[in-house]
């Protein structure tokens, strides 16, 4: 690789800001949102997060283990079932997913384990302090991530063909399997070779973008146990 060639890697845990709708960054969702991250990227300077935000962040980090815990217990898993789970998490990554004229974008991701012969990936999150998350919630704040760990193991050849999300909360469990969504897929590599575009060439946008209005219906609730 030239040494004036520029190299980015794209996190499904980002993907959201990438599209722009990330509602913890400022500004106007599709566009300014997005070029405050692209800005980020660019100068590899991390975007302020409000310290309102931030305990929530370290909760869910640390009790992410109950999530996956309650997950283990539903299946009656040992740890042997898992793949890439805990310490041994894996990045999953496609070097040089696009190369443009001066540079080279890959895209990655980490799922919080791997099951059932390769074709489950599972995603824990403890939310809102111990309050968990609504559907509506969910889909807001993880349908890019979710899709987008999919997208990117199975353009790596691994045969997935689900997620379970795990919402844990200190009163209940949930538990959803969400099948692939090809459209959304599609969605997420246009806007994302277009982020790749401006990345590399430092401009800004100029236009926003539409949302994607995921059917809930999709997640299916599959576990449901109050505590």
């Amino acid at each position: 690789m030239d040494m004036m060639s520029k190299y980015y890697n794209l996190s499904s845990s980002q993907f959201i800001n990438y599209l722009g709708f990330n509602k913890y960054i400022k500004g106007t969702q599709g566009l300014t949102k997005r070029n405050t991250m692209l800005n980020s990227d660019i100068t590899q300077e991390p975007i302020q997060v409000s310290d309102f935000v931030i305990p929530f962040g370290i909760y869910g980090s640390e009790h992410e283990i109950h999530a996956l815990k309650s997950y283990a217990n539903y299946r009656k898993f040992k740890g042997k079932d898992f793949n890439f789970i805990l310490d041994n998490q894996k990045s999953f990554e496609i070097h040089n997913w696009t190369q443009i004229d001066n540079g080279f974008i890959s895209l990655s991701s980490t799922p919080d384990f791997i099951c059932d012969d390769f074709t489950t990936i599972g995603e824990c999150k403890a939310g809102g302090m111990g309050k968990g998350y609504n559907l509506d919630q969910i889909i807001e704040k993880y349908v890019s991530q979710i899709y987008g760990q999919q997208m990117v193991l199975k353009m790596l050849r691994y045969p997935i063909q689900k997620t379970h999300f795990v919402n844990w909360a200190e009163s209940f469990v949930q538990i959803y399997e969400i099948l692939p969504n090809p459209e959304y897929e599609k969605y997420l590599i246009e806007h994302l070779e277009s982020y790749a575009e401006h990345l590399i060439s430092e401009k800004e946008f100029t236009e926003k973008i539409k949302k994607f209005d995921v059917d809930s219906k999709l997640f299916n609730l599959i576990q449901e146990v109050e505590k």
